[in-house]
């Protein structure tokens, strides 16, 4: 049985950076608290990427197979990940707080009747308990969240907030297979658009700099972050600017400062 497992976000086969990011917190906490780590990777992966998932820290890989699997549909991922979870049965289930990880949770949550914690930025044990804060009011305070009996712990973690392990070639990981089960979907992908030009995912870069249509903003830009803005997406598109998924805000893409200067105050809730 897995203390910690993380639903790896794969694309053309490969785990995307906030997957080896979690790993890393996952690792960092079942070497607190005991238990390994797994990593969940739903469909076809790319050659050497069970070694690569193995050397940023997974303990065990659950492998599920099957043609619903790809692309991604809500779904069938969920279904994948139920049936992942029902062999790793971790305490604690992670994924990303990206456009899919945000999509598959609360399915997940709903049908394995867990608590969820969104979008955190950090975690700590206490007398076995694990304890998560997200940012609440777009930043300007943290919430410390907990989860009651039911098992596994669901939260989804924000990109970049964390630091990937160095690659460890000689750590191996055992790899299980795991069944696809039958899904009736009710929807079905059908195709992707690619965007126009290539440019880093915000989520994943370290700076970002941005248009800040007025100077009193400048004042609110946070350390970590070249400039940024709270000018409304629609805005910037109207203006032939950005579009939404290339605007860093609250009301656009959520980005993490990786160096607040002060700590906004902290309330607790009861999961």
């Amino acid at each position: 049985m897995a203390g910690y497992a993380v639903v790896a976000e794969l694309k053309d086969g490969s785990a995307r950076k906030v997957s080896l990011e979690m790993l890393a917190e996952a690792r960092r906490l079942a070497g607190d608290s005991g238990g390994e780590v797994a990593a969940i990777a739903l469909g076809a992966l790319a050659p050497g990427e069970a070694e690569r998932l193995a050397s940023y820290g997974a303990d065990t890989i659950v492998h599920v197979e099957g043609e619903s699997l790809a692309p991604y549909a809500t779904e069938a991922h969920a279904a994948g990940v139920k049936a992942a979870v029902d062999r790793a049965k971790p305490e604690t289930l992670f994924l990303g707080a990206t456009s899919q990880g945000k999509d598959l949770a609360p399915r997940l949550s709903a049908r394995l009747r867990a608590g969820l914690g969104s979008d955190c930025t950090g975690f700590e044990l206490r007398s076995g308990d694990l304890i998560a804060k997200r940012p609440i009011f777009a930043g300007k305070a943290f919430a410390k969240v907990s989860w009651n009996a039911a098992r596994p712990r669901i939260a989804t973690v924000r990109p970049n907030t964390f630091t990937p392990l160095q690659p460890d070639g000689s750590r191996k990981a055992q790899v299980e297979k795991v069944s696809m089960p039958d899904v009736k979907a009710r929807a079905r992908v059908v195709g992707f658009e690619k965007s126009e030009g290539e440019m880093l995912d915000l989520t994943e870069a370290n700076i970002i700099v941005s248009y800040v249509p007025t100077p009193r903003m400048l004042s609110g830009a946070p350390t970590g972050l070249a400039i940024t803005t709270n000018a409304s997406p629609s805005r910037f598109e109207e203006n032939h600017l950005k579009p939404f998924n290339r605007h860093p805000s609250p009301s656009g893409v959520a980005v993490v400062s990786r160096e607040p200067r002060s700590e906004p105050p902290v309330r607790s809730v009861k999961n």
